[in-house]
């Protein structure tokens, strides 16, 4: 398929939106995977993911919002910033945004490039799973590499869905943001609001701080048990507040 001209962040995620889907619906199972397909085509970039900070952003409630407020604070800052959010409303540029445009534009056509042809060289057999790159693995290795070339010094990253399969779960985050949880995608995620948050957690890496929002008690107990097993320090908005307050 030939490529569309591309000339924004727009063209290049519609480009990439474009390409041929994988040819079966991918699983449940299928999720275990996505981490480590992700892993396997950062590596062949040269791990974009480990030229700047990232901040780790997921939850049911206001994970968007907060993903933005967190990058417009850092930009007004000073600080060269990218943000990866998903889904997008009306356009696919708003899934990825740098504070900073590409030096040279032209570079925009060169990634994408490199993309397909990763794609048409990699068959699905040589990734874990078994299954075709689905597009938003595509968009969010767009996403990384797209924030390498702006130079950005730290990407705010918004999970897809869950935490612990998602495959922006490959960042090694200086802190994860955990929003209020509330049943979503219970077909994928689990039935209960336990079984939510841990898939949530799973963005919560080792000794790396772990900010929380307003959580219900199923949540919140699951979120303290995996940040005290992975010894990351936790920081609860209602104990901020009731010292605040106090």
């Amino acid at each position: 398929m030939p490529m569309r001209p591309i000339s924004s962040v727009s063209d290049a995620c519609a480009e990439l939106f474009a390409l041929p889907p994988p040819s079966r619906k991918m699983s449940p199972d299928d999720r275990a995977f996505r981490v480590a397909r992700m892993r396997l085509l950062l590596e062949r970039f040269g791990h974009p993911d480990r030229a700047y900070r990232t901040v780790h952003v997921a939850g049911t409630k206001g994970k968007g919002s907060t993903a933005a407020f967190l990058a417009a604070i850092l930009e007004a800052a000073g600080r060269r910033v990218g943000l990866y959010a998903s889904p997008h409303v009306s356009d696919p540029a708003e899934r990825v945004a740098a504070s900073e445009p590409l030096a040279d534009p032209a570079r925009l056509t060169a990634i994408v490039r490199d993309i397909r042809e990763m794609l048409a060289t990699v068959p699905p057999a040589a990734l874990p799973g078994g299954f075709e790159m689905t597009p938003f693995e595509l968009v969010t290795l767009f996403a990384f590499i797209y924030f390498r070339e702006t130079r950005c010094d730290i990407a705010v990253i918004e999970t897809g869905i869950g935490g612990r399969c998602d495959v922006t779960n490959v960042v090694r985050p200086i802190a994860a943001v955990l929003t209020p949880i509330d049943y979503d995608h219970t077909d994928i995620l689990g039935g209960s609001l336990a079984a939510i948050a841990r898939e949530k957690a799973g963005i919560i890496k080792p000794e790396a701080p772990a900010f929380c929002g307003f959580q219900p008690p199923e949540a919140l107990a699951v979120f303290r048990e995996v940040s005290a097993a992975r010894r990351a320090p936790l920081r609860l908005l209602s104990e901020e507040l009731a010292e605040l307050t106090a």
